[in-house]
């Protein structure tokens, strides 16, 4: 027994140091007794509304994303639709960033579509310095959430129809001109329409001539807007054309943010007022 332990202490000093360790080293090694993290400084690995984070804990541990606007709810099909110049949404920590307006200005030019369609946390930090991610709030547009949880089409219908129901409902007001105002107060307290030329008059009738690709004309909350040079840079396409001949502002905000709703005042050409 003493031959043999003395041959397999002989062979593993052999192979220790053949390896360039010691014998010593294994030894210490097999007394090694892996610590857990201190109390308080495990990483997150989700935000608190479900998302799993991507990148490194440390470079995002030193960031702050003051979002301004995180009411948005995505998930990663969505930002599958928004992955060219046109329109283009970045997620990052949990966070969606509209940056097709800072595209022109990114000083990597358009490296910037390799973060498109996938958590780009990683990316960022592979080519920024953290005090760059401050600026990231300015771009936030809303959270990004599990696919998991998206809700169903049968899901969203039902979602649809229980809006529309809200919405006959605040059919009863008007703006100071008397046009009715269409859409719900919870969206629409937080856009200011500032409109650019409100001095045209229209009426229902009006828009309902301008209702093609070739003269586009939208009414969103008592204003007229004229839409058609916009019609080939509008990120859902054609869908815009749904708008025509009727009221458009519920149907604006089923599909866009708060934010968006502040560029309308730029298309504004005047007001609508009863027939």
């Amino acid at each position: 027994m003493l031959g043999l332990r003395w041959e397999y202490n002989h062979m593993t000093r052999i192979r220790n140091q053949t390896a360039g360790k010691s014998t010593e080293d294994d030894e210490d090694d097999s007394q090694k007794v892996s610590q857990p993290p201190a109390v308080g400084n495990t990483p997150k690995t989700h935000t608190e509304w479900g998302y799993q984070l991507v990148g490194d804990p440390q470079f995002w541990s030193k960031a702050k994303i003051n979002c301004k606007d995180p009411s948005g709810k995505f998930y990663m099909e969505d930002l599958k639709l928004h992955n060219s110049e046109k329109s283009i949404y970045l997620t990052m920590q949990g966070y969606v960033f509209d940056v097709t307006m800072f595209v022109p200005n990114h000083p990597g030019g358009e490296a910037i579509f390799g973060g498109a369609e996938q958590d780009a946390s990683e990316i960022f930090e592979l080519h920024h310095q953290e005090f760059v991610s401050n600026m990231l709030g300015n771009f936030c547009i809303g959270k990004m959430y599990p696919s998991v949880d998206k809700p169903s089409k049968k899901e969203e219908k039902v979602q649809s129809d229980s809006s529309s129901d809200m919405e006959v409902v605040e059919n009863g007001k008007k703006t100071p001109w008397g046009a009715p105002l269409h859409g719900s107060d919870s969206f629409w307290s937080s856009v200011e329409i500032k409109c650019k030329d409100d001095s045209g008059h229209f009426t229902m009738g009006d828009i309902q001539e301008h209702s093609t690709s070739d003269s586009l004309y939208l009414t969103i909350r008592g204003f007229v807007l004229d839409v058609t040079k916009f019609l080939p840079n509008h990120p859902g396409g054609e869908a815009i054309l749904e708008g025509a001949k009727a009221d458009a502002s519920a149907l604006f905000e089923s599909h866009h943010q708060t934010f968006v709703g502040g560029m309308l005042g730029n298309f504004c050409i005047g007001k609508l007022y009863p027939e």
